[in-house]
């Protein structure tokens, strides 16, 4: 276990690279947020975890149509650098 605290709760981001549509059900909804508050919940429980986690949950900017890649993967081992292209296809 870390050290008692009072400092301010830790901060986790969850962005969200997808969108939802209007009607999308709220119970289904509350499944995608439900697991990240029941775990650092039951962590602050079990005194794993000093202070609350405060989950910012976010949508992304999304643009139908893509100029910049997906994905872009560095390989530490290599020079090389991959990007996946627009249409969402792997190159390898």
């Amino acid at each position: 276990m870390s050290y008692e605290s009072t400092a301010e709760p830790i901060r986790v981001g969850y962005l969200m690279d997808f969108k939802l549509p209007a009607n999308y059900p709220q119970v289904l909804r509350d499944g995608l947020t439900q697991p990240f508050d029941l775990v650092f919940s039951e962590g602050l429980t079990a005194r794993i975890i000093d202070r609350p986690v405060e989950v910012i949950y976010r949508p992304a900017s999304i643009s139908t149509t893509r100029e910049t890649p997906l994905v872009s993967i560095s390989s530490t081992n290599t020079s090389r650098h991959t990007e996946i292209a627009p249409n969402g296809v792997c190159p390898w």
